[in-house]
């Protein structure tokens, strides 16, 4: 079989090619691994649905401090005036809405999809 390369180019091509699949492979780890996160925050979540509803006023305290680091609450306005998220809520819903982009894009573009052809339908219900 004749090669029209020369060994350098094959190294280059080869080297780039390495390259390329390290860095999906790395992507697919990481894609994964978020998959795992959306798996346990939805077991979380679907807890969550169960003790607001179905809980005692202490379930519903442990609830909260799960889901915040702090609310402050002003007694005069009865308004919450700032917040800050756990960083599992916090990432669950930066997802969440990345996820409702991709339907809604989906939705503009052809019409609304069918259950089984949304991204992660499950957790678009939450």
């Amino acid at each position: 079989m004749k090669v029209d390369i020369s060994k350098d180019e094959c190294l280059i091509i080869k080297k780039c090619n390495q390259e390329i699949i390290a860095h999906w492979e790395a992507r697919s780890v990481k894609t994964q691994e978020t998959i795992v996160e959306l798996i346990s925050v939805l077991g979380a979540l679907m807890n969550l649905k169960r003790v607001w509803y179905e809980g005692t006023s202490e379930d519903k305290r442990s609830l909260v401090h799960s889901i915040f680091e702090y609310i402050l609450f002003d007694l005069e306005e009865k308004q919450i005036t700032d917040f800050r998220l756990q960083p599992w809520t916090d990432q669950y819903l930066i997802i969440r809405a990345m996820m409702l982009s991709e339907v809604q894009e989906v939705m503009l573009q052809h019409g609304r999809p069918e259950e089984h052809q949304r991204p992660f339908a499950i957790l678009l219900h939450l």
